[in-house]
């Protein structure tokens, strides 16, 4: 009987995170009627779970990987950055990103998969927190450049980094709402 409550224990906070997952998509999709997030909610649940189970393997919180996903790509998983980085994916990722989780997944990086992209942003998210042990901005800010873990680095920066930083919370704020209903 124990063995079956501490498994019960374990397990209800992921599924609580499935579920809080979803309903943040959601609401940071808004009410565009065609947004395939709205429109097709086995999407939206599917990438719930592709969001949750990727920040458990790298160890960041799964609020903050949904944030970023909602500014880089609008949960769209064909964007390609325009600003001449070769960003691309949900989490516009990049090369370094990329070569980053091959070494670490030990295997071949699918692109093209949404689970692949989420996977691999996750990691190189868990890997600016580590390389810059300034917290979650200065980890932002690292994910963001590459080179610095200095959220005053630039104007253009700090607004990226501020952009990100309030969706986190915001979505934080209504994940810690959802759980005490």
């Amino acid at each position: 009987m124990t063995f079956l409550f501490t498994l019960y224990m374990v397990f209800r906070p992921v599924a609580m995170s499935y579920e809080h997952a979803d309903t943040a998509i959601l609401m940071s999709v808004g009410d565009y009627a065609e947004h395939p997030m709205v429109k097709y909610p086995e999407k939206r649940s599917r990438m719930a779970h592709i969001v949750v189970n990727s920040s458990l393997r790298a160890r960041v919180p799964w609020e903050f990987v949904t944030a970023i996903i909602k500014h880089e790509s609008a949960f769209r998983p064909n964007v390609i950055s325009t600003d001449g980085h070769a960003s691309f994916g949900l989490m516009q990722i990049h090369g370094s990103a990329v070569a980053y989780c091959r070494r670490l997944e030990g295997r071949r990086i699918d692109v093209k998969s949404s689970e692949d992209q989420v996977v691999c942003g996750a990691h190189w998210l868990r890997h600016a927190l580590d390389t810059c042990k300034a917290g979650l901005a200065g980890g932002l800010t690292y994910y963001a450049t590459g080179y610095t873990c200095d959220v005053y680095y630039s104007r253009k920066l700090f607004r990226i980094v501020d952009k990100r930083m309030r969706l986190y919370w915001r979505i934080k704020e209504i994940s810690n709402e959802r759980r005490h209903v």
